[in-house]
């Protein structure tokens, strides 16, 4: 088993150690990463890294997100935190069935958890790479999924601004699970917009490239470059470099 050395894992709930909140339902449950074994990494990107955890009293499995603070403060990542446990907990309040779930969280003097439900499914990206590409049939029901996300994100004045194949999981019952909100604006005015320049290239929106304001349609276009990834492939967008990428605009 993969051990994570990384994280310090504080016996009680002292000033080294302490609960984010609890949002299972469970209030007495004690999010200390003591209290779980850890099995392996089940992702790693900029902003942190998911582990697949185990609780040692009830077995459960879950998604264990850590975010080093440091990493946060040097970046000016403070609202990207906040901006994802928002999002999470308004999916969460709504129970919204394409969202993926948290549980509860904990925090050290030198890092954040988020306990997440675990997808099993594993990413849509995934799923492509092997199959190649998907048939209309499938394009139409992961897009539609994705759809209702996006609508229920706009209602909440949310913008998701990172979607992509790799941040679609799929749950236990085959419907999808959208994850990963560091990115995401929350509070948006709708007509005044925003400016942030943000995201993979490949999937900006014109108006994010030519740094102008922009609203909720950045993610309808992201939307619209993962239904062309699923039925051709591969994405509208290439290139070797970034320049590259640019110019295929």
């Amino acid at each position: 088993m993969t051990e994570l050395k990384e994280v310090p894992a504080p016996s009680d709930q002292s000033e080294h150690g302490r609960p984010v909140s609890s949002h299972s339902g469970e209030p007495s449950k004690d999010w200390n990463p003591r209290n779980f074994e850890t099995l392996f990494t089940l992702g790693q990107g900029n902003y942190g890294k998911v582990y697949l955890v185990e609780a040692l009293q009830t077995k459960q499995l879950y998604a264990m997100k850590v975010r080093s603070k440091a990493v946060v403060q040097d970046c000016q990542e403070l609202d990207s935190a906040g901006a994802e446990k928002e999002v999470l907990l308004l999916a969460k309040r709504d129970k919204h069935p394409f969202v993926v779930e948290v549980y509860g969280g904990f925090q050290t003097q030198s890092h954040i958890m988020l306990y997440m439900e675990f997808c099993p499914g594993g990413s849509l990206m995934y799923y492509l790479q092997r199959q190649g590409k998907f048939d209309t049939q499938t394009t139409r029901f992961y897009a539609g999924e994705v759809c209702l996300a996006l609508k229920w994100f706009h209602e909440q004045n949310v913008l998701y601004r990172n979607l992509c194949l790799d941040d679609i999981l799929l749950a236990t019952d085959g419907h999808i699970k959208l994850v990963d909100f560091v990115v995401s604006k929350v509070n948006l005015d709708h007509e005044a917009g925003t400016k942030t320049f943000c995201g993979s290239a490949e999937f900006m929106a014109p108006e994010v490239l030519l740094d102008r304001y922009y609203n909720s349609s950045v993610d309808w276009w992201q939307l619209g470059i993962i239904t062309y990834q699923m039925l051709v492939g591969k994405s509208p967008f290439t290139g070797e470099n970034l320049d590259r990428i640019y110019d295929a605009y």
